[in-house]
């Protein structure tokens, strides 16, 4: 008689939690989505790379290395968040990509 024969639950195992984690990452995050650290505001670009960690142009966000790390706070890629360009105004000087300590000696 099989689990579902039984009616007891499913616990999904640490792998299949992580595969399906990475599933919705990729739905989520496309090949040219730009991705925003929530720690410091700093934008990863595919289309640019990221030349201090010696990341090529056009790698994209889901490609780099387990073991990046924020070039400005250290901080893992799991503090970067995809990054919605429609909510940025690049004429405000307080916007994230100016960083956050502009921000703050300001207020």
């Amino acid at each position: 008689m099989s689990e579902e024969d039984t009616g007891a639950p499913h616990f999904a195992t640490g792998a299949e939690v992580e595969a399906l984690l990475d599933k919705y990452a990729r739905d989520r995050v496309g090949a040219h989505t730009r991705m925003q650290c929530k720690v410091c505001w700093y934008v990863y670009n595919p289309d640019e790379g990221c030349p201090e960690e010696a990341i090529d142009p056009g790698t994209p966000f889901l490609d780099l290395p387990d073991d990046f790390v924020c070039p400005d706070c250290g901080h893992p890629k799991t503090a970067f968040l995809p990054l919605d360009d429609d909510q940025i105004d690049p004429s405000d000087p307080s916007g994230p990509a100016q960083g956050w300590s502009d921000r703050w000696e300001h207020g």
